[in-house]
């Protein structure tokens, strides 16, 4: 069984760390003794012990497949690098690193008053999902993830097609 989790600051409530063990509690010891080459990960470590705060390490899912495991583990450090948690994986960094969303697509005229047509990227439609399922409410999605009420009737055709409306 592999457990795919997220190591959380206390401090801020942000996501730092996105992974995947097969052991918990080994694998959360080896992020306290800061074992490992991630240098990034490791200072945000020690300034969490330096303040007296632990991290808190958050099961995100659980899987038979490793492979699966795998995907997921990206699937969550793209959908905190959007939500701008400060991610310091090693192994994703320069995917995360670089990690922007795709420039809003634009496809004009395709209404009958030739107005153009903003559309969510791939990740973008996995993170609205999420949000919706957190907050339900379209508006407090496009403000999390900072767009405008243009996309409005993407989101709602999305989250219909998820049937969540």
């Amino acid at each position: 069984m592999y457990v795919v989790y997220a190591l959380v600051d206390q401090r801020d409530n942000k996501t730092f760390y996105v992974g995947i063990t097969d052991n918990v509690y080994k694998r959360f010891q080896q992020h306290l003794s800061c074992s490992g080459t991630n240098l990034e990960k490791n200072v945000r470590m020690l300034e969490l012990r330096t303040s007296n705060s632990m991290p808190l390490m958050i099961e995100l899912e659980r899987t038979e497949s490793i492979t699966y495991a795998r995907g997921r583990e990206k699937y969550w450090i793209k959908h905190y690098a959007m939500l701008k948690h400060p991610i310091t994986n090693i192994v994703h960094t320069k995917e995360v690193e670089i990690f922007k969303p795709k420039p809003i697509r634009v496809i004009a005229p395709v209404n009958p008053k030739g107005q153009k047509v903003y559309r969510f990227n791939d990740i973008e439609k996995l993170v609205l999902v999420d949000l919706y399922r957190e907050h339900h409410n379209i508006d407090a999605c496009l403000q999390a993830m900072q767009k405008g009420a243009r996309y409005q009737k993407d989101a709602s055709r999305l989250l219909k097609e998820a049937g969540l409306l």
